[in-house]
């Protein structure tokens, strides 16, 4: 210390003394109370104690991914997705026969439809067939006829008959049908004879076979 720094003697009177904070009543009994100074100690540890154990058992406790029930579960599905991608392979495997099938089906039944075209078309000529026999036949007849009386234009049509051979052959023109009807014109021949007749000419024939027209 210098000469010339200041020096403080005396001594300081009571009113300059600091004054001396007052403590809550509170705070005061529980520090004159031994029994809840222990009380609030233990509390406190215990709640430290607690915090640090929640710190260790979150700090322990594996990730949600990582754990036995998690991995069960994503095993679970991944076999059921597999399942599921083989049903789904097995209906298209399915789906793909039934195609198949459908296109058989269809394939016969086009050849079905072909054949019934085809078994129509044969029909319909063997109608017209039957058709044009069964006009042929009448023709024949209308143009052939045996042994009887013939109205010509009515049950015969008129033209030239001929036979190709005959023995005793008898035909004749008549008035009429009936048994008093006049004869005409006859003749009887042996071997081969033509005739022309008109309409409205009465006809008999006998043992002269089938007259066949020729014209």
């Amino acid at each position: 210390m210098t000469d010339n720094e200041p020096h403080l003697t005396g001594t300081l009177r009571p009113s300059q003394r600091r004054a001396k904070r007052q403590v809550p009543a509170s705070i005061q009994n529980f520090l004159d109370d031994p029994r809840r100074r222990l009380i609030g100690i233990v509390g406190a540890a215990a709640i430290v104690g607690g915090l640090a154990g929640a710190g260790i058992a979150a700090a322990a406790t594996p990730a949600a991914t990582e754990t036995q029930e998690y991995k069960r579960l994503e095993a679970r599905l991944a076999d059921t997705v597999e399942a599921k991608d083989q049903d789904i392979d097995e209906q298209r495997e399915q789906i793909s026969d039934l195609r198949v099938e459908k296109g058989k089906l269809e394939a016969a039944a086009s050849d079905v439809e072909d054949q019934q075209v085809a078994a129509d078309a044969r029909d319909a000529e063997l109608a017209a067939r039957e058709t044009a026999v069964s006009a042929a036949e009448t023709a024949k007849k209308a143009s052939e006829f045996g042994n009887g009386v013939h109205i010509v234009g009515t049950n015969v049509t008129a033209g030239t008959y001929s036979i190709a051979s005959s023995t005793d052959c008898y035909y004749a023109w008549m008035s009429g049908t009936g048994s008093d009807a006049d004869i005409i014109d006859n003749n009887i021949v042996s071997g081969p004879a033509t005739v022309t007749l008109r309409d409205g000419d009465v006809f008999e024939t006998s043992r002269c076979g089938t007259w066949s027209r020729i014209g």
